[in-house]
């Protein structure tokens, strides 16, 4: 396929999963609104992600590859935890994700240094986390009510890494590099936290007050 076609394709699916993944982030969590625009969110994101590493394909870039397939782990692992799936199918598919992402993991790190222009602080970092988040799901035990805790986790993990890129695109020389590329993910972080927090009060208050119903 044309280079520049699968370009244009990466950005295109990169600006639908960036607005997609916004009204995802702030609709009501389990709500039609947030279902379909998380499904729209994923499957672009992923598409993002693919055709990113097609791009490092063809014209060789072993950065963009780690982080297509870093996005690729991101998507993965998060979305399995919302499938209508067993729970140990759940935990068995996050476990292969996790070898996979180790590897992952591995090879940014291992690009991170090996590079030319000293080491690479962005692939130190991505690599770091991701062999952190591969860890837990590696060794993660089966229990359903952390479920929605690491689909958002890891889906807001994806939706940092296409915020990053919106904001290596176009703000490249205006603010600098590493506040760019590292930036989005410690405020991204905290605002994911602070939302599924949110969440499990409101879960909790539903409970207390349909108990209180029965009584």
């Amino acid at each position: 396929m044309n280079y520049q076609i699968l370009l244009y394709a990466h950005i295109t699916f990169g600006m639908i999963s960036l607005f997609s993944g916004a009204v995802a982030g702030f609709s009501k969590k389990g709500g039609k609104i947030h279902v379909k625009s998380g499904k729209i969110f994923g499957v672009c994101m992923l598409l993002a992600a693919v055709t990113a590493i097609a791009l490092s394909l063809i014209h060789p870039s072993s950065f963009l590859l780690a982080i297509g397939l870093f996005t690729v782990y991101l998507i993965t692992s998060g979305w399995v935890w919302v499938w209508k799936k067993p729970q140990k199918q759940k935990l068995k598919t996050s476990r292969y994700a996790a070898i996979f992402g180790i590897a992952i993991a591995a090879f940014m790190i291992y690009q991170a240094y090996s590079t030319s222009r000293g080491i690479l602080i962005v692939l130190v970092v991505f690599g770091a986390i991701l062999l952190a988040f591969s860890l837990i799901d590696l060794f993660r035990k089966a229990n359903p009510g952390d479920n929605i805790r690491v689909h958002a986790g890891r889906m807001g993990g994806a939706y940092i890494a296409s915020f990053t890129a919106f904001a290596v695109t176009n703000f490249n020389g205006m603010v600098p590099d590493l506040v760019l590329w590292i930036g989005p993910t410690p405020i991204g972080s905290i605002l994911i936290a602070l939302g599924i927090r949110k969440y499990y009060k409101n879960q909790g208050l539903r409970k207390r007050k349909a108990k209180s119903t029965l009584n």
